[in-house]
């Protein structure tokens, strides 16, 4: 692009112009230079601001209206929030509720145009204008649907003026109403629901309706953890103590219990979900691959290896495996191999022959030694103890 180009189109050089012709220039030539800017597409969200407020400056009201319609259509949001702010509040300073129709039309373009997070603004300007010029059944539509058209983190902020307004212009009938659509709403978090569900039983409270404030209190328990949200449970609490008897004293501290259960078997599960899982497959291969070259064992035998070494560990029997347990005992039975031959893998239908086996000695050794004292100790007779001194010798 050539450099008389770039000059030609320089915001820098623009604004300086601007600012010379609006110190020293006339009106119209300062119109001049400002519509230029916007034929050339280089103005910016704040050189519309400077025009307007210019032509206001000189008195040309329906000209810097024009100018915010300009700049409204030129630009989108977010780039066009203070322009469309600048314009509403201009024009509901100037016409008040002369233009209610224009001024309705006005917030109905910008809030089909703004995004949620940029609405809230725009919702609470357009309910003031009916507060103050409109009626107040529009109000109250207004607060209705900005409960749902902003962020839900900024609900709440929002329900607070609804309540006001509904009990200022309507009053209690009307405040039932906004608490009950709140706590029927299941678009809002957790936490909102409470928090205006609990404001709700305090309002029928102080209304003398006991009952329905307990039914407030009971729905609201279910999304109020005991550990976590003990000031719940003591609102509770001292509301059972000064109204309530005996039985509902009772309910509520049932109703704890079993919230407080509902929520520990809820922590297990997400406790159990949010476990960290295994590596991946060839992470895993690659850490047993070394571990097994440094130790020069597979993960199974570790295992093992670690299992035994854990005290009071108990190997159990595995089939097949080899005895290392010492040195074999000389006077086990062989069972295997009675009537079997010499592999010990003789028919099983076979006749054992019991009494041609031998007995180990160590099954009656105490037996025989103690059948041969008594032989020594009982009295011989002549004959006897002839052939006995006969083998003595």
């Amino acid at each position: 692009m050539p450099v008389a180009n770039k000059v030609y189109k320089s915001i820098k050089l623009w604004t300086f112009y601007c600012d010379l012709e609006e110190s020293l220039g006339s009106m119209e030539s300062t119109k001049k230079v400002y519509n230029d800017m916007l034929e050339l597409r280089v103005a910016t969200p704040q050189i519309i601001l400077n025009y307007a407020h210019f032509l206001q400056e000189h008195k040309f009201f329906e000209d810097s209206f024009q100018i915010y319609e300009r700049g409204v259509n030129a630009f989108k949001f977010p780039y066009s929030r203070e322009i469309w702010i600048s314009y509403l509040t201009q024009f509901i300073e100037r016409f008040k509720g002369t233009k209610l129709e224009r001024a309705r039309d006005l917030f109905e373009q910008v809030l089909a145009e703004a995004p949620k997070k940029e609405a809230k603004a725009f919702y609470l300007m357009y309910a003031k204008l009916e507060e103050e010029y409109g009626l107040g059944k529009r109000a109250m539509d207004v607060y209705d649907r900005a409960v749902v058209g902003v962020p839900v983190d900024e609900r709440l902020s929002v329900y607070d003026i609804y309540v006001a307004r509904a009990m200022e212009f309507f009053g209690v009938a009307k405040v039932r109403a906004v608490f009950e659509s709140a706590a029927d709403a299941t678009d809002l978090p957790s936490d909102v629901t409470k928090t205006l569900v609990t404001r709700f039983a305090e309002f029928e409270r102080k209304l003398g309706e006991l009952e329905r404030a307990r039914a407030l209190y009971v729905h609201a328990s279910q999304f109020s953890s005991p550990v976590k949200d003990p000031e719940f449970w003591a609102t509770w609490h001292a509301f059972e103590v000064q109204h309530g008897n005996e039985d509902t004293f009772r309910e509520m501290l049932r109703i704890k219990r079993a919230v407080a259960a509902a929520f520990a078997d809820m922590h297990f599960n997400m406790t159990i979900v949010d476990a960290p899982t295994e590596p991946a497959a060839g992470a895993t291969g690659k850490n047993n691959a070394s571990t097994a070259d440094d130790d020069g064992m597979d993960p199974m035998a570790r295992l093992e290896a670690a299992q035994q070494a854990m005290p009071g560990f108990v190997r159990s029997h595995v089939e097949g495996a080899a005895t290392t347990t010492g040195k074999a005992n000389p006077d086990e039975i062989d069972l295997d191999g009675i009537g079997g031959g010499a592999d010990g893998g003789g028919d099983d239908d076979a006749e054992i022959d019991l009494l041609g086996t031998s007995v180990p000695s160590t099954v009656y050794g105490d037996v025989q030694q103690h059948t041969k004292r008594d032989a020594e100790d009982e009295p011989l007779g002549a004959l006897d103890r002839f052939k006995r001194a006969r083998g003595g010798e």
